[in-house]
């Protein structure tokens, strides 16, 4: 077989363990099947796919492996080949309609294959150590989402911003690496699942919605990320990942007070699709200018564990920070000022117009920084994901 016919395989198995449509599905069978949709490519698909081991942990959703089934069989059938048995036995069971179809609300679990390339992970060395490295190659991240709003609206599903910010924060492991981070309106958790991997002193994922934090949190645990103070008896130890326990807490933008921030020590702050709904942009304006005003300090410990003690004020600049001295001589005195980093899909210009003209009133600075610090393709399966619909904006306080 072919290289190229590898390759396919391997993308088959990570399109369809993130749920790419039926289409995509079938194109891949017949592209690692040299060009047929042949008995021994569907063998493959019924084993490495429809039997994966983590759709067994984690199941996909029924009416998705439904469809893919359906298109596929008549795929086959309608260019005279013979289908496989067990794919009609699997379609069959599809056929009475099941509880999740009836309940209209669909939970199930995508997983999405992060696989970057080798000058990227020796890039990860410097920061996390040689020996953590080697997964980031194929690095496979599972998240229980709900594929449509009844079943916990925004914050259940995944959103191609959110695929662009992890992809931002593996590309980048120096702004986040050693430092306080935080994240806004972190959802299915993908982007923090991300984060948790690359050392960072903390991680502080927050969201206002307690159904969506609460599906965050399993999420962080099936991926063997500690939550700070959660105990799960479902979890098995012996498979969290030697990370330091991730904090997740409940914050409202429009119910957040000054004393919310107080423990809220953020040197970076990362957010998705934060900018979609005109009503919320005020008070996430006013959330971000309380986080972006305190300024924070940075042991000298910290800075030591990645070798940036002895880093200049202009390659800090260069990561998106303002060092200062408290007395003009040591790294251990240093307080910086905090960046935010925020991924938005541009749905409607008007609402990213509003955002950009109340971020300039309240004394943000932002700039457009997509192409200057464009992530890296690490989910180069996703052939439904449009990065070019995506834009990063860095923001500072003036």
């Amino acid at each position: 077989m072919s290289t190229s016919q590898e390759d396919a395989k391997q993308r088959l198995v990570a399109a369809y363990l993130a749920m790419e449509p039926a289409h995509v599905i079938v194109k891949l069978v017949r592209e690692a099947g040299g060009g047929l949709l042949s008995r021994d490519m569907q063998v493959f698909f019924y084993e490495n796919c429809l039997n994966n081991r983590v759709c067994e942990m984690f199941p996909r959703s029924e009416l998705y492996v439904k469809r893919v089934l359906k298109q596929l069989i008549l795929t086959t059938e309608s260019e005279k080949e013979e289908v496989l048995t067990e794919l009609y036995e699997q379609y069959a069971l599809f056929l009475i309609p099941s509880m999740e179809e009836m309940k209209a609300v669909e939970r199930c679990y995508k997983s999405y294959l992060y696989s970057l390339p080798d000058n990227a992970i020796s890039k990860l060395a410097a920061y996390i150590g040689e020996r953590r490295t080697s997964k980031f190659k194929n690095m496979l991240v599972t998240v229980r989402v709900s594929l449509n709003m009844l079943g916990g609206g925004t914050g259940f599903c995944t959103w191609p911003a959110g695929m662009f910010l992890s992809e931002f924060i593996l590309t980048h492991p120096h702004i986040f690496s050693s430092k306080c981070c935080l994240e806004l309106g972190s959802g299915t958790g993908l982007s923090g699942i991300c984060l948790a991997q690359l050392n960072p002193a903390k991680v502080i994922l927050t969201d206002g919605n307690l159904s969506t934090l609460a599906n965050l949190k399993h999420n962080l645990l099936i991926n063997g990320i500690s939550v700070l103070g959660e105990v799960s008896e479902a979890t098995d130890q012996n498979q969290l990942q030697m990370l330091a326990p991730v904090q997740c807490q409940g914050l409202s933008w429009e119910a957040a007070i000054e004393d919310d921030f107080a423990d809220f020590d953020a040197h970076v702050i990362i957010g998705a699709d934060l900018i979609y709904d005109p009503r919320f942009i005020p008070h996430l304006i006013r959330v971000l200018t309380q986080l972006l005003l305190k300024n924070v300090s940075l042991p000298a410990c910290q800075t030591q564990l990645n070798g940036m003690n002895s880093m200049s004020e202009k390659r800090y600049k260069e990561e998106g920070r303002n060092l200062k001295h408290s007395n003009g001589s040591s790294c251990a005195d240093a307080v910086i000022s905090p960046v935010a980093f925020l991924a938005t899909a541009i749905r409607n210009l008007e609402t990213l117009y509003l955002f950009l003209s109340l971020a300039h009133k309240s004394g943000l600075v932002v700039q457009d920084v997509t192409q200057a610090m464009q992530p890296i393709a690490c989910l180069p399966a996703l052939s439904d994901y449009d990065r070019s619909s995506i834009c990063l904006h860095k923001l500072t306080i003036q």
